[in-house]
């Protein structure tokens, strides 16, 4: 990320009435996001996706800047999901049945 093209994009969303920005980085630490805000001189919220610099810690994120209002793990949450399918899956098919997998899904109650 070229932080003065992400500040000019920055500036052009919250020109056009952007209540929050999303600011994201393909680097493996949080060097350009702090960059970013600290270049940043609107009031605008930024919320950040740290998923290749998964290494940051809440506190670290709070650290950087009061204007990162959220952090968004969704990835996560479905990198996981994913997860979990495949494993249960190959478990069903190399045991043949469902039975083997029952006791590591939810009830059907909580899936309904």
């Amino acid at each position: 990320m070229r932080v003065e093209d992400a500040i000019e994009r920055a500036c052009s969303y919250v020109d056009a009435g952007a209540d929050a920005l999303l600011v994201h980085s393909k680097a493996q630490d949080s060097r350009e996001i702090k960059a970013f805000c600290n270049s940043f001189t609107l009031s605008t919220p930024v919320l950040i996706v740290p998923t290749t610099y998964s290494k940051v810690s809440l506190s670290e994120i709070q650290e950087l800047s009061p204007k990162i209002r959220g952090v968004i793990y969704a990835n996560y949450g479905i990198r996981s999901t994913i997860f979990a399918l495949q494993k249960v899956c190959s478990d069903i098919l190399q045991r043949q049945s469902a039975a083997s997998v029952e006791e590591s899904v939810c009830t059907l109650s909580e899936g309904f």
